[in-house]
């Protein structure tokens, strides 16, 4: 199974990463001075970069052969791991509560325990989790 628009309008609408940088080194005589400026990307080269950036997550997900997801339920899963990873996800009580009953409704409230940046409530990160939790279940 492969993230479907569900999934990547999730990521893209509610962003957490930077955007990347590129260092360029200016030359002025006998001086260096490095530099970063934002990378300019096509929307098609954005696109790509995440689905490559996804992969792994959609891979792993494929490979757990004990959770029957449906296509919502995966585009969730793959969101959530973009910013949690696989081994906090798999000692996370999402996924214990998912080996054991992958349709109990206390789920939707352990996405919502994933939702700090460095100890920090990201709002962001909350509207994210709710839209997850909203999609797994729908």
């Amino acid at each position: 199974m492969k993230i479907s628009e569900n999934g990547l309008n999730i990521i893209t609408t509610y962003n957490v990463r930077k955007t990347p940088k590129v260092k360029k080194i200016k030359t002025t005589g006998k001086h260096k001075k490095v530099e970063e400026e934002e990378v300019v990307l096509t929307e098609q080269e954005k696109k790509e970069m995440l689905l490559e950036r996804l992969s792994p997550y959609e891979n792993f997900l494929n490979k757990q052969k004990n959770l029957k997801l449906n296509q919502n339920k995966f585009d969730a899963l793959v969101s959530f791991l973009d910013t949690v990873n696989v081994v906090n996800f798999q000692e996370s009580s999402l996924y214990k509560k998912m080996l054991t009953n992958i349709n109990d409704l206390s789920i939707a409230s352990e996405f919502l325990k994933w939702n700090r940046i460095g100890g920090t409530e990201s709002p962001v990160l909350t509207k994210r989790r709710l839209a997850e939790s909203l999609l797994y279940f729908s």
